[in-house]
């Protein structure tokens, strides 16, 4: 451990990342999850100060989410909620909601848990509780393939 800093203890962290913003600044990305409290936010990574911070909408327990650019070079995030199967995208610099999308997982539950971006296969990784992980395009978010993951003795 490096340092130590201050953190709002009422938030629900379900996502966490970085990355390079439209301003060519570093910024870290936090989502929260508990319904009517899931906040989509921007830190300063100097002083951990919350330098944007967005509801995400109280029919929504904010879940994953991720840092990637876009085929046109722009900052985004990527984030999914719990069990409502809806996803939003939003500007990396301004969190100004571009797009909400659905999706489905594993029956019956059909949860997103997980997100995270593969940018050498422009592929979101997303986990939902089960034993499968689903590959979805980054500019589409068609589901490329499912993988289920298992322990060596196959179980």
């Amino acid at each position: 451990v490096l340092e130590q800093v201050n953190h709002d203890e009422s938030s629900f962290t379900q996502g966490l990342s970085y990355g390079y913003g439209n301003d060519g600044k570093i910024h870290i990305y936090e989502t929260t999850g508990l319904y009517g409290r899931s906040k989509v936010r921007r830190i300063n990574p100097d002083t951990f100060d919350v330098e944007i911070s967005v509801d995400t909408g109280r029919a929504y327990f904010g879940e994953g989410s991720t840092f990637y650019t876009d085929a046109n070079g722009n900052g985004r995030l990527i984030h999914i909620t719990w069990q409502e199967q809806t996803g939003f995208l939003f500007d990396s610099d301004t969190l100004e909601q571009l797009d909400q999308f659905s999706y489905t997982t594993t029956a019956p539950g059909h949860q997103g848990w997980g997100i995270t971006y593969d940018a050498s296969q422009h592929e979101f990784v997303v986990s939902d509780g089960s034993t499968n992980l689903y590959f979805w395009d980054r500019d589409t978010l068609v589901e490329k393939r499912t993988v289920a993951v298992t322990r060596f003795d196959g179980r």
